[in-house]
């Protein structure tokens, strides 16, 4: 049993590093107004607001609406898909113009929704995991790994996960995972012309830049529990 507990200790390091890091960025809007800037998601409101077949006028919105409405979404999708239909979107004077999400938006959302509560039980479990397991080796100490070989494997995975996911194509996967993980028959496809919520997100690129952060974050609060770990955990036999 002792030569399972450091193992699992660094396994449950990362998912409640994973946890810890969405956590994070969902509190920061996943830096939604850096992106906006650096993705040039006010050209895309300009080329196809007008474009839209279900909503007009979004054209006429602001930068700082963008981020105002990409907010409530996140925090609607916090809050188990709850208000999605009454997000409105405004002018540059503040008058609002129409709803931003149409049906199977809103249906889309809440399966979102579902998915992030379910994440939400997960990462709550491993984190807990993380401690018991941490406190247990704090109070009964069993013999450490060897720490760098640990990390070359750690590394060794991250790297071959990111090789495969750009071997098959990032868009290749992307829409894979989606067949995998929402319900048969529910949308998750939109196109920029129907879709603001597409278009507000410069779907799937806004993705890639979320993914790419929360994985960063993540290595770096894992690396970090592993130190710390390192630090304050006695050596064992």
């Amino acid at each position: 049993m002792d030569r399972l507990r450091w193992p699992l200790l660094l396994v449950s390091a990362f998912f409640a590093a994973l946890f810890i890091a969405w956590q994070a960025l969902s509190l920061v809007d996943f830096l939604y107004p850096v992106w906006h800037k650096a993705l040039g998601i006010d050209e895309t409101v300009r080329v196809f607001g007008p474009q839209n077949k279900n909503r007009h006028g979004f054209e006429h919105t602001t930068a700082e609406e963008h981020a105002r409405l990409f907010a409530a979404i996140v925090k609607a999708v916090e809050n188990g898909g709850r208000n999605l239909e009454d997000l409105k979107y405004r002018d540059a004077d503040g008058k609002p113009i129409d709803r931003l999400l149409t049906r199977p938006e809103i249906v889309h959302l809440q399966d979102v929704a579902r998915l992030v509560g379910g994440f939400q039980v997960f990462g709550w479990a491993w984190l807990l995991v993380f401690v018991a397991v941490a406190a247990s080796l704090r109070r009964w100490p069993a013999p450490r790994p060897a720490v760098k070989k640990t990390l070359a494997y750690f590394a060794g995975f991250v790297a071959l996960s990111i090789g495969a996911v750009l071997a098959l194509g990032a868009k290749a996967v992307f829409y894979k995972v989606h067949t995998w993980v929402f319900p048969p028959g529910h949308r998750w496809f939109f196109y920029y012309q129907d879709s603001l919520m597409t278009t507000l997100m410069k779907a799937p690129v806004l993705f890639a830049g979320i993914a790419a952060e929360w994985l960063a974050l993540t290595v770096a609060l894992f690396l970090l529990l592993v130190a710390a770990c390192g630090r304050l955990l006695p050596r064992g036999a």
